[in-house]
């Protein structure tokens, strides 16, 4: 009979040797431990999560203030732009103001700016410089104007700043340059054009302004200055009756403009159309009450008529409303010599002179005066001031020479007679004179 097999039995306990884990699965410790970890975990990657978004916050937080000293920025150079008197350069109907404290505002303000917000620099930099143009300081504004162009290479108001000042300068070929450039850096900019144009009008490049103000006017057709400039363009090419055509253009534009009607006035005049000028200045001074063209317009106008009283009227309101013009004063002075005033006249001619001493007719105006008041030996020194500014003016020769002859000194006036009839040989009353002379010479 066999022996039944049977399994080995275990080892002896070793007393020295730990006992083995109990791997027992107990459900509910698998899950607290898988809970454990998960929190664990969890926590970890809250805290990154909270770490990062707190850096994210703060980033936003200091861009959201960049941006806010930004805007402040700006607002500031918005209000030291105001303070220089608030005209944007492509449309500028009103010269920078000279009062002190308002430059000086201006200039803080522009540094308060920089220093709120460094991107602003460039625009800084630039709105000093029109402030030492306003004073007058215009080497030290082109140099400004530089610095914040090299701040900002592509900013089309630094060039339009900078070529401003190069026009004050009279360097007009750097100017027209720096218009180019800016042009190609917006080619679309209508002011840039007609500020172009007024350039090559200065450089006496008429046609090719003419076509740089009308490229504005394609540009942007409904700004009634664009057309105002091109009436005046067109004036300067002699081309009077499509002057009027664009002045018109304007005035439609902007019934409250009165620079059209004013010159309008001017151009009617010259067409020999006495009452569509006279309308014209009214309709002017009524749209501009402080402008005292219109009002001297209409003193020429009414002088034309012989209606010299009123014409007197017309020259004393523009005068009063520009002291510092000289051309109402030379014409108050016409319209005293033609009522048979000439001391009042002398008066006149004399406050105009001392307005601006180049001004030739109110030179010639004086030696008429004096020549009526029979001081002849003066009238003849007034002759030759306003030949001095005019040599090509054949009634002032003429005028000299008469002088002359009153003075008894006929030969001495016949070099003028003669030289009056080498600029107007039609000149029909300085030949008759020239022949009584040669005659009583010749006997």
């Amino acid at each position: 009979m066999s022996r039944s097999r049977r399994s080995k039995p275990p080892p002896p306990a070793d007393p020295d040797r730990p006992a083995p884990a109990i791997h027992a699965k107990d459900p509910l410790d698998v899950v607290q431990r898988a809970v454990a970890t998960v929190t664990g975990l969890t926590g970890a990657v809250l805290g990154l999560l909270a770490f990062v978004t707190s850096r994210e916050v703060a980033r936003d937080q200091q861009v959201q203030q960049v941006a806010v000293d930004c805007l402040a920025a700006d607002r500031k150079l918005d209000r030291a732009w105001d303070e220089l008197g608030g005209a944007p350069l492509s449309n500028r109907i009103r010269d920078y103001t000279k009062e002190l404290r308002r430059l000086e505002a201006a200039t803080e303000l522009s540094r308060e700016a920089e220093l709120l917000c460094p991107s602003a620099r460039p625009r800084a930099i630039r709105m000093r410089a029109h402030v030492l143009r306003a004073q007058g300081r215009r080497a030290d504004a082109l140099e400004q104007f530089e610095a914040a162009l090299a701040a900002d290479p592509s900013d089309t108001l630094t060039l339009e700043g900078l070529a401003t000042v190069l026009v004050d300068l009279g360097r007009l070929p750097e100017a027209l340059e720096t218009y180019d450039r800016a042009l190609i850096l917006s080619p679309t900019d209508d002011a840039l054009h007609v500020n172009r144009a007024g350039i090559l009008l200065g450089l006496g490049r008429s046609e090719e302004a003419l076509a740089a103000c009308e490229k504005a006017c394609e540009i942007a057709p409904d700004v009634p200055f664009h057309h105002v400039s091109r009436g005046q363009l067109l004036e300067a090419l002699e081309r009077k009756k499509e002057a009027v055509a664009a002045y018109e253009r304007a005035a439609l534009l902007d019934t409250h403009l009165a620079r059209p009607h004013e010159r309008l006035a001017i151009l009617w005049r010259a067409l020999d159309r006495p009452a569509e000028a006279l309308a014209a200045t009214d309709r002017a001074a009524t749209l501009d009450p402080t402008n005292p063209t219109p009002l001297n317009t209409r003193g020429n106008l009414l002088y034309d008529a012989g209606r010299y009283e009123e014409a007197l009227e017309a020259y004393t309101s523009a005068a009063v409303l520009d002291a510092r013009w000289s051309l109402p004063h030379f014409g108050r002075g016409h319209a005293l010599m033609a009522m048979g005033h000439p001391e009042e006249a002398l008066a006149a001619f004399d406050q105009a002179l001392a307005i601006d001493a180049r001004d030739v007719i109110a030179a010639k105006g004086r030696g008429d005066a004096l020549a009526r008041l029979n001081r002849a030996e003066e009238a003849v020194a007034a002759y030759d001031v306003a030949l001095e500014l005019d040599p090509a003016w054949a009634q002032t020769h003429f005028s000299r020479a008469s002088a002359l002859i009153a003075l008894g000194r006929p030969a001495d006036a016949l070099p003028g007679l003669e030289r009056a009839l080498e600029l107007v040989p039609d000149f029909k009353e300085a030949r008759e004179v020239r022949d009584q002379v040669k005659l009583g010479l010749s006997r």
